[in-house]
């Protein structure tokens, strides 16, 4: 062992007993290069200007592997063979060498050719699989784009239809267009006093009064109007001017409210009920046709 090499032509008065060590197993052959590293370290002043020694070297591997109290008799017989003695400096020196020594670095493990060429090949998938995933990525976002970009132009697209159909429709069509919404609100009406109906969309003329309750109806009230024939003649256009449909919403309202004569009775306060939302709702209706008109011209 390198221990017994280590006192190779010494004489002393006695020879230190240095036990063995189980980890001579795995001391190397090449021992300077592992002292190598303490002398090309940069404090170690001492280290560079002195050549490395084959005793000295195997003597600092030998004291990192004893116990404390073996120490201390192996560096008095390694400065016994050390000529010129100097002790403070060889000491240090040793010290210095199984410092380094006992720094181990940790082994690399070399990896079979099937293990590298089967992590190349993993590495490989993972960055198709990553390429693929953002082709994809990309593609559906494409796809969303040019899906938004088809719904703006069939959207434009069907304003300018609209558009162009209004500039050629006839004037009765357009005044239509612009009573349906004061029409829809009196129709959806629907009064609490009569069980939430709305009963002048119900039709009743000379035909069927008597059925319908009211044989007197035709006696009293000279020209019938209702919102079933209002609609339908807004369907078709029918109405010249807003007044037209003015005196057609009033005729109904006024019907009702002089066949019912009475203050509290549930008709003529449906009627009126009625009258202030088409008051209210033609009033906003006027507005709008005299600025589209002053638009228009």
């Amino acid at each position: 062992t390198y221990k017994h090499l280590l006192f190779d032509g010494v004489v002393t008065p006695r020879r230190p007993t240095l036990a063995k060590d189980k980890l001579y197993k795995h001391v190397g052959a090449n021992l300077r290069k592992s002292v190598t590293q303490f002398a090309e370290h940069p404090w170690d002043k001492i280290a560079q200007r002195e050549p490395l020694d084959e005793t000295e070297m195997r003597a600092a591997f030998t004291l990192r592997e004893n116990k404390k109290h073996e120490q201390e008799a192996l560096l008095q017989a390694t400065m016994a063979a050390t000529n010129p003695p100097n002790y403070a400096a060889r000491k240090r020196k040793l010290e210095g060498m199984a410092m380094t020594l006992q720094r181990k670095k940790p082994k690399k493990h070399k990896q079979s050719k099937a293990a590298v060429a089967d992590a190349t090949t993993r590495a490989a998938n993972n960055e198709e699989e990553e390429r693929r995933r953002a082709e994809y990525q990309r593609q559906l976002q494409q796809q969303k784009r040019e899906a938004a970009r088809l719904r703006r132009l069939e959207e434009e697209r069907h304003e300018e239809e609209e558009r162009l159909a209004r500039m050629q429709e006839s004037p009765q069509v357009k005044l239509a267009r612009y009573c349906q919404p004061v029409f829809n609100k009196l129709w959806d009406m629907e009064f609490d006093l009569l069980q939430k109906t709305n009963p002048f969309r119900i039709v009743i003329d000379e035909n069927n009064c008597a059925a319908m309750g009211a044989p007197d109806y035709m006696d009293i009230i000279k020209k019938p109007m209702n919102l079933t024939w209002i609609q339908a003649k807004l369907k078709e256009a029918k109405y010249e001017t807003l007044p037209e449909f003015f005196a057609d919403i009033e005729l109904v309202l006024s019907n009702a409210v002089l066949y019912n004569s009475d203050p509290n009775n549930p008709y003529h306060l449906a009627a009126k009920e009625m009258r202030q939302v088409f008051r209210k709702e033609g009033k906003e209706l006027y507005q709008q046709l005299q600025k589209h008109a002053r638009y228009e011209s």
